[in-house]
């Protein structure tokens, strides 16, 4: 749930988010989601539209995720 501010930035879905954030990785990475129903194929290929996750959307999504680990110990 703490992903949710950083990955649905700019009104993407969390799905949307998730790919974006794969994109700002690294251009060269083509995710290849997976998808059951009409809607999750137009929600995949919409994620197109917004590109890359921006530099501040993954620096908050590397911080939570650390932080994560570090409560976990």
């Amino acid at each position: 749930e703490a992903l949710r501010g950083p990955l649905t930035s700019g009104g993407r879905t969390m799905a949307q988010g998730a790919l974006a954030y794969i994109w700002a990785l690294d251009s060269r990475m083509i995710p290849i989601p997976g998808f059951k129903t009409v809607e999750q194929v137009q929600q995949n290929a919409g994620a197109m539209e917004f590109g890359p996750l921006g530099d501040d959307a993954v620096r908050r999504v590397h911080q939570i995720v650390a932080d994560l680990l570090t409560s976990l110990g």
